[in-house]
């Protein structure tokens, strides 16, 4: 288990390349385990954001944990910190929990947001 901090900007995508590896820089394959991540406020709050390897937002390939946020989703993140785990499960049943932090987000100030009017013609 490690701390590790992450900064987010809000409204923009996100990825993070994370490898997994032991004491000894010896990598550790994330073959048969899953994913999850969760976002919160605080502790005792509901999750802001749930990712995992289920719904794709976590890849495992090799050693290897990517996360993923669609713009989308760093949108959601307006207030300036927050905090976040990730656990791996092995599916043998052990879990792992893998990494902890907070992260601080840099809010955006220009709106993305599109009003579009369509206008159908039936002729």
């Amino acid at each position: 288990m490690a701390k590790y901090d992450l900064t987010i900007s809000q409204s923009e995508s996100f990825r993070r390349l994370i490898y997994w590896t032991d004491s000894n820089n010896t990598p550790i394959p994330t073959t048969n385990y899953s994913a999850k991540m969760q976002i919160k406020i605080r502790k005792e709050k509901p999750a802001v954001l749930t990712l995992s390897s289920e719904t794709g937002e976590i890849v495992l390939a090799d050693n290897t944990i990517t996360l993923n946020l669609s713009s989308e989703q760093t949108t959601l993140l307006d207030y300036k910190e927050y905090i976040y785990d990730l656990f791996l499960t092995h599916t043998d049943g052990t879990v792992v929990k893998l990494l902890y932090g907070i992260i601080s987000t840099i809010p955006a100030i220009t709106d993305l947001v599109v009003d579009t009017e369509w206008v159908i013609q039936i002729l």
